[in-house]
């Protein structure tokens, strides 16, 4: 079949028959719509997060063990995301309790050295999900990452991670 008629027909098949039928549409904004529950954006974070975590792990990276929590930086889902990382070593917390020290970012309370984490869905569509996301030690210290998510039997699924920036 002809590349043209089978990008038509896709596109057809996304604007006109999948709103009928209650699907998705072919590329969501990234606010909360309808078409996607709070719970698969939680999951899309939730996803991201544990990726980032065990690619951040201190057994990897031996030159961070004084890490002493992870702080998720989401206003509208840092405290829910953090629960569902109870138990996790170095613990997660919810932002913005942090000091910006010249050299590294600090609990406010323990002034421990902290990193700073942060998810922001881009893109979301029934199946697939682009992400950006990464971490921070210090005002200049920190990596960006773009993810793409793919919703395999209704878990989603980190499909691929690419570096973006690194500083």
């Amino acid at each position: 079949m002809n590349v043209r008629i089978r990008v038509a027909l896709a596109l057809a098949c996304s604007a006109f028959v999948m709103p009928l039928l209650g699907g998705c549409s072919l590329t969501a904004p990234a606010a909360r719509t309808g078409e996607i529950s709070h719970a698969d954006v939680l999951a899309i974070k939730e996803a991201v997060l544990k990726d980032l975590f065990d690619f951040q792990k201190p057994k990897l990276h031996p030159w961070r063990p004084g890490i002493s929590a992870y702080v998720i930086d989401d206003p509208a889902d840092g405290s829910e995301l953090a629960r569902d990382f109870t138990g996790h070593h170095p613990p997660v917390t919810a932002g913005p309790a942090i000091v910006n020290d010249a050299d590294e970012n600090l609990d406010a309370a323990t002034g421990k050295p902290v990193e700073v984490y942060a998810v922001r869905i881009r893109q979301i569509s029934c199946d697939h999900a682009t992400v950006g996301a990464g971490w921070r030690s210090a005002t200049l210290v920190g990596i960006w990452y773009t993810y793409d998510l793919q919703r395999v039997k209704g878990v989603w699924m980190v499909k691929k991670r690419a570096v973006v920036g690194v500083s």
